[in-house]
């Protein structure tokens, strides 16, 4: 009976260890805070705190922007000044610095302001009658066409020359040169005048008699009912 009972063990620890060595085919379940790592509950990794999210911002700081201001500071502007050197409000355009020696006026604006001309009357040479002049110095050239009249003291009573200085006048050839200039000429020198006794220029009667007195050797404009020309 003992020796029956040994083989039957013996198969039975074999047939264990068979079994024992086989694959495991059941399921493990692993408490809270372990899981399963070959066949094994281990305790979970608490250590790595990361979310598992990217916390860096590509983010560029550098404000891609462009200070530089493309304006044009040249200012073309024409700095040349165009101005009319006649200065008299007075005048239109038309007629600022028009009249030339001789021709009759009423405003100084109207005459030649390039040669210094006046708007101008005197007592003693046509008065009361406004004509574009200026002094001379005595001088018969000093303006081209225009000559120097002088005011003899025999055809004034004999007081002082010096009380008269000498006028430019406009030299003519005939009437119609003085009436272009002003319609209240009469005559284009004396040489026609009743009182002349010779000379054909521009003369004065004397004022106490004798031979006339010699304003211009040439032939000027002149108003026979005005001073120096009426007996």
């Amino acid at each position: 009976m003992r020796r029956l009972a040994l083989p039957l063990m013996t198969g039975l620890g074999l047939t264990l260890a068979v079994m024992a060595c086989g694959s495991d085919t059941s399921t493990t379940t692993c408490g809270a805070g372990t899981h399963l790592e070959n066949g094994v509950c281990v305790a979970d990794n608490t250590a790595d705190t990361s979310t598992g999210q990217d916390t860096f911002q590509q983010a560029d700081s550098t404000a891609p922007t462009d200070t530089l201001t493309a304006t044009d500071t040249a200012v073309a502007t024409d700095t040349a000044v165009a101005t009319d050197t006649v200065v008299n409000t007075e005048c239109t355009t038309e007629e600022a610095g028009v009249r030339d020696v001789g021709a009759g006026c009423s405003k100084t604006c109207q005459c030649r302001q390039d040669i210094g001309l006046k708007c101008q009357t005197f007592d003693y040479y046509l008065p009361g009658f406004y004509f574009c002049t200026k002094k001379s110095d005595g001088s018969l050239s000093d303006l081209d066409g225009h000559v120097s009249l002088l005011f003899p003291s025999a055809c004034y009573g004999g007081t002082p020359q010096s009380t008269r200085p000498p006028l430019y006048q406009h030299k003519c050839e005939s009437l119609a040169d003085c009436t272009a200039l002003s319609a209240q000429y009469t005559h284009c020198g004396t040489f026609d005048f009743d009182w002349i006794s010779g000379g054909s220029g521009t003369q004065c009667p004397q004022d106490v008699g004798g031979s006339p007195g010699t304003l211009q050797t040439q032939k000027t404009c002149v108003i026979e009912s005005l001073e120096p020309f009426v007996p």
